[in-house]
């Protein structure tokens, strides 16, 4: 679910809350929150133009989990990035 239709949900509220920068790169700042969970509670997001996330922050339950991005590189990714381990199970 991307954040458009996150938005669209009725269970959700999406604010934006404007402009920053992380790393080097200009980002959107968004709130995302269930609306029946404690007002408190929900998840900061900064997505650049290309809808990378550069920054997270969630709170829940009196406690905070953030995520920052210090250096982003754009460029192909080495296929073998994606090859399983030898062992792996593959079910077809």
């Amino acid at each position: 679910m991307d954040l458009r239709e996150v938005a669209r949900d009725p269970d959700f509220q999406v604010t934006r809350l404007g402009t920053d920068q992380v790393a080097g790169i200009a980002c959107t700042r968004w709130r995302v929150r269930e609306v029946q969970k404690p007002a408190e509670d929900g998840t900061e997001f900064c997505l650049a133009a290309d809808g990378v996330m550069l920054r997270s922050q969630t709170r829940r339950q009196g406690m905070t989990e953030m995520m920052e991005a210090v250096r982003v590189e754009y460029g192909p990714l080495d296929p073998a990035l994606f090859v399983p381990p030898r062992d792996w199970p593959m079910q077809r």
